[in-house]
Formats: structure tokens, sequence, C-alpha cells
């Protein structure tokens, strides 16, 4: 099964810093092993978090059991909000990879790469919650 999270965070110019997760369960109707859909509930959830101070939603993570880090056809059709990161991990037996791609914001059903750097929390940062 896909698993799935919103990520909370900012965008500031061209870079986002994603600062927390709102995982869902994947509430998709079709093949949840080759689709995702995040809660509709989580959605407005962190919305209305945000609303009151808590980081935005600045996108989508989802796996892809067994398959590539890489959009599917249906990840760009499913794609509807633009400048939307999203962040693919590919898992297989012994490994996983992560690759970043943004929702093109004249067209969000393009998805294009897009770079990606980890770094730490600090100890303020990681005790925040939403």
């Amino acid at each position: 099964m896909e698993a799935c999270a919103l990520l909370m965070g900012e965008r500031t110019g061209n870079k986002v810093v994603v600062k927390d997760l709102a995982l869902s369960d994947n509430v998709s109707d079709g093949d949840r092993g080759a689709n995702f859909e995040i809660d509709p509930e989580v959605y407005l959830a962190a919305q209305k978090a945000a609303r009151v101070g808590a980081p935005a939603v600045v996108g989508v993570w989802h796996s892809h059991p067994d398959g590539e880090p890489f959009p599917s056809d249906a990840d760009r059709q499913r794609s509807h909000e633009p400048g939307w990161l999203w962040l693919i991990t590919a898992v297989g037996r012994s490994s996983a990879e992560t690759c970043a791609f943004e929702a093109d914001k004249q067209d969000s059903h393009c998805l294009f790469a897009c770079g990606l750097a980890i770094t730490a929390a600090s100890a303020t940062e990681s005790s925040q919650s939403v």
C-alpha cells in the first residue's frame, strides 16, 4: 500500500522548508498499492491549523512500494496544487530512495525535478508541533 502525508512548512522564494508532516491514511478508492489519496479530514485539519499559526501545507509525500521515485501518470493527474512540493520515496526490499518534484505554477499536472537537501532540525524546531 502506498503511504502518504502532507508536508507542512513555509516557502521563501524558490526554497521550501518542511517543518512537519501530517500523516494520513491512504483513502484511495482505487488500487492502494499503486495510488494514494490524502484523507480530506487530515487536509482540512492542516488548513485550519495553518490559519492559526501552524506551518502551511506546502506539498505531499508518498511512497511507491517496489517502484521508482518518480511521478506516475496517476500522480500527475492528481496534482492540483500549483507550486506544491512532491516527495516520492521508492521502497525496495533492501533500500529506499526519495526524489523531489515541484508542481508547475501554470500547469500543476506538470511535475518537474527539483533539488532536495535534508538537514537536522534544532532542538527548538523539533519540539514544536502542529
